[in-house]
C-alpha cells in the first residue's frame, strides 16, 4: 500500500531576477530594480526545517514531498548543499524556479540530484510574457 504524500512548497529565498508584475515580493519592493536578500537562512537551518518535514510526515504516516522556490531557488548560496541534504534523505524534490541559470553542466548536476521535474512559467507569447516579467525573458 502506498503511503499519502505530505508535500510542501518552500520559498528558501526572495532573491530573483525576474520583476514580476503578479509578484508579490517584487511589488511590496516598490522602486527596487530587483529582489535581493541581504540576509539568509542558513545551511543549519535548512537543514532543521527539512528534518522537520520528515519528522512531521512519519508521524502522519506519509511521504515527504518537496518543492523548492523562491524567488529564484538557485541564487541561495547554500542552493546545491541543500539539494543533497534533501537528496541524502530519500525526499522527492522538484524546483520551482527560473531557467536563466540552467546549463548542461548545472542540468547534470540537477539530475544527479534526482531533480526530475524543474517547473518554470511562460505567460504567454514573447511579448506578453516579456510584459509580465523582464524584457528579453521569454528567449
Amino acid at each position: 500500500m502506498k503511503l499519502p504524500v505530505f508535500s510542501i512548497q518552500w520559498h528558501i529565498t526572495t532573491n530573483c531576477e525576474q520583476r514580476c508584475k503578479h509578484c508579490c515580493l517584487f511589488n511590496s519592493l516598490e522602486g527596487k530594480k530587483e529582489i535581493r536578500d541581504s540576509k539568509f537562512i542558513g545551511f543549519k537551518e535548512l537543514k532543521l526545517i527539512a528534518d522537520n518535514l520528515v519528522s512531521s510526515s512519519h508521524e502522519m504516516g506519509a511521504r515527504p514531498r518537496m518543492s523548492i522556490t523562491g524567488g529564484n531557488p538557485m541564487l541561495h548560496p547554500d542552493f546545491w548543499e541543500l539539494l543533497n541534504y534533501i537528496n541524502s534523505l530519500n525526499i522527492k524534490m522538484m524546483i520551482l524556479g527560473n531557467p536563466f541559470n540552467i546549463t548542461d553542466k548545472v542540468a547534470r548536476r540537477l539530475k544527479a540530484n534526482n531533480i526530475d521535474k524543474f517547473q518554470l512559467s511562460l505567460d504567454g507569447m514573447k511579448d506578453f510574457h516579456d510584459k509580465m516579467r523582464k524584457k528579453g525573458f521569454f528567449r
